[in-house]
């Protein structure tokens, strides 16, 4: 089954990216991956040019949460976060700076998480490297409605159901 997935533009907040194929397991390589150019928007720079580009490596079934491998060579910018987002870094380095003013240095290890809505100043110096998890918030309230649903789907035989979901439901 081919999804289309999107991601935000500056104006619509959503544009075709591309075609993913779903599978019950995705596996790679990241280390000599072709990754696509993804424009960074011209008023988000703040110096330099930095050039991104990322490929996304996995989509949930339910296509709220997707894996990306992203990287990004020297300049300053903003990001704003319209997605929850959970980061490792690959390699690289990169200093980011919050609302706040607070600064953060990460590296190749590095992991960090930036809840949607949460706008950071990004400064790369040489070339950054990181793989991201991202997922759509959803109000709080219909968590449980969703977990009940999928129980639901899951004994009617209409979910994906595998030793994994069955362990995550026991607790």
């Amino acid at each position: 089954m081919e999804v289309a997935i999107t991601r935000e533009s500056e104006s619509e907040h959503k544009r075709p990216l591309e075609h993913v194929t779903l599978n019950p397991m995705v596996t790679g390589a990241l280390v000599d991956m072709e990754l696509d150019t993804e424009p960074i928007f011209d008023k988000w720079i703040l110096s330099g040019n930095p050039a991104a580009r990322s490929k996304t490596l996995a989509l949930s079934h339910d296509g709220a949460s997707r894996t990306v491998v992203w990287d990004c060579t020297a300049g300053s910018f903003h990001w704003h976060y319209r997605q929850d987002e959970s980061v490792l870094i690959l390699s690289g380095d990169a200093y980011l700076r919050e609302e706040n003013g607070k600064e953060h240095r990460f590296a190749a290890g590095d992991f960090g998480f930036f809840p949607a809505g949460t706008v950071v100043k990004w400064r790369v110096d040489k070339h950054i490297r990181k793989i991201a998890f991202l997922r759509e918030p959803m109000w709080r309230p219909f968590v449980p409605v969703l977990m009940l649903c999928n129980k639901i789907m899951r004994k009617l035989g209409r979910a994906p159901h595998t030793r994994w979901t069955h362990i995550s439901a026991q607790r």
